[in-house]
């Protein structure tokens, strides 16, 4: 009675409509070959400020624009220009798909400039975690600091994990700072790059490791085209177009509209129906593996 009870529910398709899908497993993002290849951005408000922070995924850089007027792509844009000609251009930008990131002048920046411009999962901000892990740091600075500038700079020529600042791996030497160093500090010499590698990947595992133990997570089945679904987002019905270009996220026909969604707020409908077999078994369809909810 109880499997038959579980099936039944498993198939109710007002059920569906309700579930929350299981946690998936976490995909570390891999460390880049090089400083300033790939950079993160957001905006974060510290009192009446708009600031828009830029993250190098490679060192852990933070830069720091505030934002003149309102947040508009006119005004990234400036940012972004005075950083590039700083550091160079790197080759991939990533941010969320608030405006302006999504704006015409912003896309055609990022051609101008030969930059991508990757996107991360609507209402999913882990995707981009490494920015948003920097928004916390620099709230903190903010937060403890009467002197930004110099509480930056403390930042940037602190060790990181990996045993190198965030300005050694950027900028290959150790900057100088209020704090007392010896002169040989200050002179330029080489990463052990293979040491720096090897230390970043395994922290990603061990990150991996407890985040899927940690949230039970469990992969999803992939959902194909034509499927109808549950947004559980804001509990709307669609049909899946396609997959997008970003992992677990796809192009979804609502009612209305067309959104990206990732997997983890796609629930397929089931549309069984219940039928008894001669041993009077309840005969289903298999679904996927989903978060029990009270």
């Amino acid at each position: 009675m109880s499997k038959q009870i579980q099936d039944m529910i498993e198939c109710c398709r007002i059920c569906n409509e309700h579930k929350k899908n299981s946690t998936e497993p976490l995909i570390p993002t891999p460390f880049p070959d090089r400083p300033w290849q790939i950079i993160g951005l957001a905006f974060f408000k510290f009192k009446t400020v708009d600031y828009l922070i830029v993250v190098d995924y490679y060192s852990r850089y933070i830069e720091l624009g505030a934002m003149n007027r309102n947040k508009t792509a006119s005004e990234v844009l400036r940012v972004l220009k005075s950083l590039f000609a700083r550091h160079g251009i790197p080759e991939t930008l990533r941010s969320d798909n608030g405006p302006p990131f999504d704006s015409a002048d912003y896309l055609a920046f990022a051609r101008e400039w030969g930059c991508k411009v990757v996107a991360s999962s609507p209402v999913v901000p882990r995707s981009n975690g490494e920015v948003e892990r920097a928004v916390q740091t620099a709230k903190n600075i903010l937060k403890k600091s009467n002197e930004p500038e110099k509480a930056l700079l403390a930042y940037r020529s602190t060790p990181l994990q990996s045993g190198y600042s965030s300005s050694q791996l950027l900028m290959d030497h150790v900057i100088r700072s209020t704090l007392p160093t010896l002169d040989s500090k200050l002179n330029p010499k080489l990463l052990e790059l293979d040491t720096l590698r090897r230390r970043e990947d395994e922290s990603r595992r061990q990150q991996k490791l407890c985040y899927d133990k940690r949230h039970h997570a469990i992969p999803l089945t992939p959902l194909q085209p034509d499927t109808e679904v549950n947004i559980t987002t804001h509990h709307e019905k669609g049909t899946i177009l396609k997959p997008a270009d970003s992992p677990r996220s796809y192009y979804v026909q609502t009612p209305t509209k067309v959104v990206r969604r990732n997997r983890e707020h796609i629930v397929p409908l089931n549309s069984s129906t219940y039928t008894r077999s001669p041993d009077s078994k309840v005969q289903t369809t298999p679904v996927e593996n989903t978060k029990k909810t009270t």
